[in-house]
């Protein structure tokens, strides 16, 4: 992915964090376990994603992705 697309992706999942809390929340008063269930998994879902997008930028911040080939070899 390029530069442009993790920050993008960053933002999206970062704007998602935010707001599946709430809309939990919501179907939580409105009584829908299932919505309710749904949702739950989509944060652990988000929060995975975010684990990821930041260990990759961090392993590029540290010199790049291991387990790769550098051109020269």
């Amino acid at each position: 992915m390029t530069k442009d697309n993790d920050k993008a992706k960053a933002k999206a999942l970062t704007i998602l964090a935010k707001d599946i809390p709430k809309l939990a929340a919501a179907a939580n008063i409105l009584g829908s376990p299932l919505l309710c269930s749904i949702l739950e998994h989509a944060q652990k879902e988000v929060e995975i994603e975010l684990a990821k997008l930041e260990g990759a930028q961090a392993s590029l911040a540290a010199g790049g992705v291991h387990g790769q080939s550098s051109p020269d070899r």
